[in-house]
């Protein structure tokens, strides 16, 4: 497998880039509302350096919106289960909703009934892949409250001990706002690494990091085409990971009757069904608890003793804060691998792409 350098990525202003995101996903057959969501969510998501949840996912996107896998316009329904629940809903369709307009749409509902009833959570089912989770977490940190979004995927990671896939990677996140600088955001898949992370070696022929993924006969590999080939990933941390890849499970899976586990559809692999995945989505109104000053007051001091214990310790997401701040001044890293793939996807509609 090669590990040779890649060529420099290319710097694109990032409002050039969500903008051809966007007309590019529209050219496809996606409705101006979702092209929107999902041109926002993967811009952000590939401006912090999270370039397999970025504008990577393009092209599956584009073929999926072209084969009238999502509805287009989305028009899902939203039903009041109390004044601090709500489900919505697309799984009485053919196909079910783009994840990130989904996800925009429920964090949205549960900030609104928040600030009516203290918390409120948003049940999702006939979703479809929603991108970084962290988006949705930080939505709510951006209206003074704080966030937790998570998602269940398609299965690709196996118990501890074992070689099936069984969950999938089910990406979890949290945000607390901070006065005058970016929420405190994590944002983490529960497997050892991201599937999307696994697409791209197996793309780029490089090795994975050791302790990771399992072939199909549950020996360790470092060969992405082990774990394409019917091989499966590890949950992080162990048995401890699996525990909260199965908390995800339960709350976007099972409770909102959206698929489970295996029932999940794969976003690159099946161009025939909807994904069916699930979302939970948590906003909590801090100001019923105290003031938001207050609240950022005490979080400070709070990393103050985290970021006290050490000269390289940093704090959640500070690092892809500061690429994000670099990538709004500077542009948009686009690798040469993903500009190929766009350039592609966009030539048949003669649509220009926004770097030279």
């Amino acid at each position: 497998m090669s590990d040779t350098a890649q060529p420099e990525p290319i710097r694109v202003p990032y409002e050039r880039a969500e903008a051809f995101a966007r007309a590019l996903l529209i050219k496809h057959g996606a409705d101006r509302e979702q092209a929107t969501s999902i041109a926002q969510v993967l811009t952000w998501a590939h401006s912090r350096g999270g370039v397999t949840e970025g504008l990577w996912r393009l092209p599956i996107l584009c073929q999926r919106f072209a084969r009238g896998l999502y509805q287009s316009p989305c028009r899902p329904r939203v039903e009041t289960l109390s004044p601090a629940l709500v489900q919505i809903d697309c799984d009485g369709d053919q196909f079910g909703g783009s994840g990130p307009y989904l996800g925009q749409l429920a964090m949205n509902n549960a900030i609104e009934r928040a600030r009516d009833v203290g918390i409120a959570m948003v049940a999702v089912r006939g979703g479809s892949w929603f991108g970084a989770a962290g988006y949705y977490a930080n939505q709510a940190a951006q209206a003074d409250m704080f966030g937790l979004a998570m998602s269940n995927s398609v299965s690709k990671v196996t118990p501890v001990g074992g070689a099936e896939r069984v969950l999938g990677t089910n990406p979890i996140a949290f945000a607390a706002p901070q006065r005058d600088r970016p929420a405190l955001l994590f944002d983490t898949a529960t497997s050892a690494t991201a599937g999307s992370i696994v697409s791209l070696h197996e793309q780029l022929g490089r090795p994975l990091p050791p302790d990771v993924a399992v072939d199909r006969d549950g020996q360790p590999t470092r060969d992405a085409r082990d774990v394409a080939a019917g091989g499966a990933l590890l949950p992080f941390g162990g048995a401890k990971g699996f525990g909260i890849g199965l908390l995800v499970e339960i709350l976007a899976g099972v409770l909102t009757g959206a698929g489970m586990a295996r029932e999940v559809r794969s976003l690159h692999h099946d161009l025939d069904h909807a994904s069916n995945s699930g979302f939970c989505l948590i906003a909590v109104d801090i100001s019923r608890f105290m003031t938001v000053g207050e609240f950022s007051a005490r979080l400070a001091t709070l990393a103050g003793y985290i970021l006290g214990a050490g000269d390289e310790v940093r704090l959640p997401g500070q690092r892809a804060w500061a690429e994000h701040a670099y990538s709004r001044e500077h542009g948009v890293a686009i690798d040469d691998n993903t500009r190929a793939k766009l350039a592609a996807q966009a030539s048949p509609h003669q649509l220009a792409v926004p770097w030279p």
